[in-house]
Order: C-alpha cells, then structure tokens, then sequence
C-alpha cells in the first residue's frame, strides 16, 4: 500500500496506483551525484484532497503550480520525504 503525507493529512489514492520508488545511495567521493527521480501520477479530485489542495480544481486557481516540499511517501515500510507537485487539476484528477 502507498500513502502520501502532505501537511500531515494522507492524500486519497486510486487503487491502481503504483509510483516506482529509487533509492539512490550517493557516492559521496564522487564528484557527480544521481538526479532526482520525478514520477507522475494523477490524484482523483475528491473532497478530501480538493480541501489539501485548496480547491485547486476550481478555474480562477486552477493555473498555479504548487508545489508541496513537506510531501512524505510510505510503500512497503520505506518512509521517504520530498516535494510534491501539483501543475494542473481538473474537475476529476490532480496531475
């Protein structure tokens, strides 16, 4: 199961969710060190995420990106923090 944390409150998922999770354990003799890993995924637009990100689907908001930087993802006993990104919603998903 996966959960994503943001501002405390767990985000609701679809079921067929599935977010590939890398770990990167840097090298830090080397000079050069992994990129991030970026996936997307879409958030279904339901009322307990519409109140997370503030009704972010509603057309005079709906253009902002807003990005999340105290996102946490749990999978599998892995907890992992970072940012989460919102560039578009519409009146069924986040994307």
């Amino acid at each position: 199961m996966i959960n994503i944390i943001i501002q405390g409150k767990y985000l609701t998922l679809n079921p067929d969710t599935v977010i590939k999770l890398q770990l990167v354990f840097p090298d830090p003799t080397k000079d050069n060190l992994p990129n991030s890993l970026v996936q997307w995924f879409n958030i279904p637009a339901v009322l307990e995420n519409d109140e997370i990100f503030n009704f972010a689907k509603y057309i005079e908001i709906n253009d902002k990106v807003r990005i999340y930087e105290d996102a946490v993802l749990e999978a599998s006993g892995v907890s992992k923090a970072g940012k989460l990104i919102v560039k578009s919603a519409t009146n069924d998903s986040y994307k």
